[in-house]
């Protein structure tokens, strides 16, 4: 999983191996080691209807709506949602067609 921050933007790049995991266990974990401190980056399927961001110590987790999750593995390959108009999600997976 490659990530990106900026400002008010959060990227979420998987490779086909990542997305296959969430397609079938509703879930993506990537660990990132900086310094001491191990920050664990979560994609959380949710029953939840809005898509949202947590940030809690040392874990960030997004939580993708069923419904959103369930187009985005049928086929769609990226998409985009804001959380309380100020933060922009995007998550893609790998796509040998781009």
């Amino acid at each position: 999983m490659e990530i990106t921050i900026s400002e008010t933007v959060l990227n979420y790049n998987l490779s086909k191996a990542e997305f296959d995991a969430f397609a079938h266990e509703g879930v993506c974990k990537q660990r990132i080691v900086i310094g001491e401190e191990p920050i664990l980056f979560v994609l959380q399927r949710t029953a939840e209807n809005e898509m949202r961001a947590t940030l809690h110590t040392n874990l960030v987790t997004v939580f993708v709506p069923e419904n959103i999750a369930d187009e985005w593995t049928a086929g769609k390959n990226s998409f985009l949602e804001t959380q309380d108009g100020s933060l922009h999600i995007t998550i893609k997976a790998a796509d040998s067609n781009e």
